[in-house]
């Protein structure tokens, strides 16, 4: 038996997976809906595709972007650009102009500083950029007149402003909100002319490498939903601006809002990124989801070894996550925490208790949570009872879980909480 500690840490249920990471259960994501995906991109190539990818948090969405990025036919067509918004950005106090400064900085820095020295034009391009945040910025303007490119050149500025927006400009950004506001201020003024500066550089790299551009920007789910609602409804026009095909991450819960069909409006396309159906809208174990638990099974048994874990304390996790491979991951680290050794069905019971005490639910949240757990279509008939705020948040928390699978969407209550919810219904009625 391995080190419990190592199999802990081989939990890390916010680490997405690399498309060829070893515990990668890639039948999870290549499947229908990357196929569909990839196709969808593929079509529309070149005309400024946006598209909205929507999910549970936890469900897989920065997986599938990787495996997506990594896709040979989407390499063949596209020049893409892939990163985080954690990364460079406050995801607690993001705006639409910085989500569209980040496109354009990181558009650049996509390329090497060899293959940009190569581009006169693109170098300008990105010296504009700089020179405009230069006065917003207190920084030292770099200077490299020593350098010279292959035709014997002199480099300037343009390299100079590379290198500042890949790793000066963010590391100011993501930490100063005096910074933030100052940028802020003045591209909100100016948004035309910023959107034309976006768009000049975007079409000099498209030049520069032959292809369309495509961006994946994984993370934008990660903000509150009240900025969530402020980026893709107040701003979406301006998001969906930029001369690029992009795919945006947006929570579940922005996507059941009523707002969302206003979002929709705004963009090319969305795709529902689904959880696993790990019980059929009865809640029974029908047929049709064994596939679907088997595959949760080979995922764990690519993180836990499986002398290290009971085949009935392994039901009970996959059981107990809901179809979503984050809470998966995360009660069975608990689990191995719990247990520091085999894993038993105990140590996942306690798993379940440590992930349920870690919701601050109050009534209003289990008056809906227990009329769904009755009638998993009862939110598509409710009507006073449901406060649309408070239908948000438990999909936010997450504390209930959306399916599709090829049905109308349905809503179950995340599994570790159905016990204690029978638990107050029979108290109430006592």
């Amino acid at each position: 038996m391995s080190d419990w500690k190592d199999t802990y840490r081989n939990l890390d249920p916010k680490q997405p997976l690399a498309a060829d990471d070893s515990r990668l259960e890639r039948s999870l994501y290549t499947n229908d809906f990357l196929d569909n995906v990839r196709t969808l991109l593929e079509l529309n190539a070149g005309t400024n595709h946006k598209l909205l990818l929507s999910g549970h948090t936890g469900c897989g969405k920065s997986t599938f972007l990787n495996l997506l990025a990594d896709d040979q036919t989407i390499q063949d067509t596209f020049h893409v650009v892939r990163y985080s918004i954690k990364d460079l950005l406050d995801v607690n106090d993001i705006d639409h102009v910085d989500l569209l400064l980040s496109i354009a900085a990181q558009a650049l820095v996509s390329v090497s500083e060899d293959a940009l020295r190569s581009t006169t034009r693109l170098q300008a391009k990105a010296e504009d950029l700089a020179l405009q945040l230069k006065g917003l910025i207190e920084v030292e303007q770099e200077t490299d007149t020593a350098r010279t490119n292959a035709a014997g050149a002199e480099v300037g500025a343009g390299l100079a402003a590379f290198r500042f927006l890949s790793s000066r400009l963010f590391l100011r950004y993501q930490y100063e909100k005096e910074t933030r506001d100052r940028v802020r201020r003045q591209y909100r003024a100016n948004i035309t002319d910023f959107l034309q500066l976006i768009d000049n550089l975007l079409n000099e790299l498209r030049i520069h490498v032959g292809k369309p551009i495509l961006v994946l920007i994984d993370d934008t789910d990660k903000v509150p939903p009240i900025k969530g609602k402020e980026l893709f409804l107040t701003n979406g026009h301006h998001l969906a601006h930029p001369k690029a095909d992009i795919v945006f991450v947006v929570d579940l819960s922005l996507a059941t809002s009523t707002d969302y069909p206003a979002i929709r409006a705004k963009f090319s396309a969305e795709e529902f990124f689904p959880a696993v159906k790990i019980r059929d809208k009865a809640g029974e174990i029908a047929e049709a989801c064994r596939p679907a638990r088997a595959t949760l099974q080979e995922l764990v048994c690519k993180r836990i070894p499986e002398d290290e874990i009971e085949p009935d304390a392994l039901a009970l996790a996959i059981d107990s996550c809901g179809g979503v491979v984050r809470e998966l991951v995360r009660l069975l680290q608990y689990a191995v925490f719990e247990a520091r050794g085999k894993v038993r069905r105990m140590h996942v019971q306690h798993a379940r208790l440590r992930i349920a005490n870690e919701f601050n639910l109050y009534g209003r949240h289990t008056r809906i949570l227990q009329h769904v757990l009755d009638d998993p279509d009862w939110l598509s008939t409710a009507d006073s009872e449901v406060d649309e705020k408070t239908l948000l948040e438990l999909l936010h928390m997450p504390a209930l879980f959306q399916y599709r699978n090829g049905e109308m969407k349905w809503y179950r209550p995340y599994p570790v909480l159905i016990e204690w919810l029978r638990g107050l219904s029979r108290s109430l009625s006592e």
